[in-house]
This record gives C-alpha cells, structure tokens and sequence, in this order.
C-alpha cells in the first residue's frame, strides 16, 4: 500500500538472476501513471479517492528520495493512460536499442543466463520485438 514502496525493491533487485543484465547502459526509468480524484474508486480506471491520491503523492515522494541517482529516471504521466501507454512513455525515453520492461509485482525469482542469446537473437532476426518470460501465473501452462 502507498506509500510504502512495496515490491518495486525486490522486482530491481530480481535483476541480479539475470545475467548480463548489469553490463547494459541506459539505467532504469520508473514510470508513473496518472490518475483522477473520484468520488467512486475505479483504480483501473485510475480513479481514486482524495486519500488514494494523497498516498499517491507521497509514494511518488518516496521514489524521487530513494532513487535519486543518475541510474534512475522517474517519468510520471499527467493523466492517467493505462499499462500499455504507460509502458509507451517509458520506451520513448528509452536511449539504447533494446529494453527490458518489468512491471511493479514481476520478480524474476530463478537465475536467467541466455540474454546473450536473447540478444543476439533479436539483433539477426528483426521479425523478433518482444520477448515474454514466463511468471508464477503462467509458467504452469503446458508449453512453456
């Protein structure tokens, strides 16, 4: 709960299960989605209550003091946009040609060590944009 910073340590600390990952430039940007002071709470609609938004305020507080350092960018939406606009406005920030997008709750919680070839993979075959990996919620399906 706000303004708490929750789990949002532990997801940038996960990144040490991937190997190479440490060696890549460009920092980690945080983004913020906006929201709207409503009298009826709709938080995926980004409608909050005065309460929430204060909280809100203070997270926000919390991040700019905790990760005020050149290997952070905190970009904040004015309004609120969703989780794919805001991923959007964090990848239009983005300086260098890949990027790793992980969202608040998403942990990697065993070792990875093929992002070289992840890599290497998306470089030779343009056809190739995204890569997925699997979370506690769907790593049980039978194809993956």
């Amino acid at each position: 709960a706000n303004p708490s910073l929750g789990l949002l340590p532990q997801v940038l600390d996960s990144f040490r299960h991937v190997t190479g990952v440490d060696s890549c430039s460009g920092g980690v940007i945080i983004v913020l989605d906006g929201y709207i002071v409503s009298h009826k709470e709709q938080t995926k609609r980004g409608r909050v209550s005065p309460e929430m938004a204060a909280n809100y305020e203070l997270y926000y507080q919390l991040l700019l003091k905790t990760y005020a350092t050149p290997n952070y960018r905190i970009l904040r939406c004015p309004e609120h946009v969703g989780f794919a606009h805001a991923v959007k406005t964090g990848l239009e920030h983005v300086t260098t040609t890949y990027a790793l997008v992980a969202q608040h709750d998403r942990a990697f919680i065993q070792p990875f060590t093929q992002l070289h070839v992840v890599l290497e993979t998306m470089s030779c075959c343009e056809w190739v944009r995204y890569v997925g990996f699997p979370s506690v919620m769907n790593r049980q399906h039978a194809n993956l």
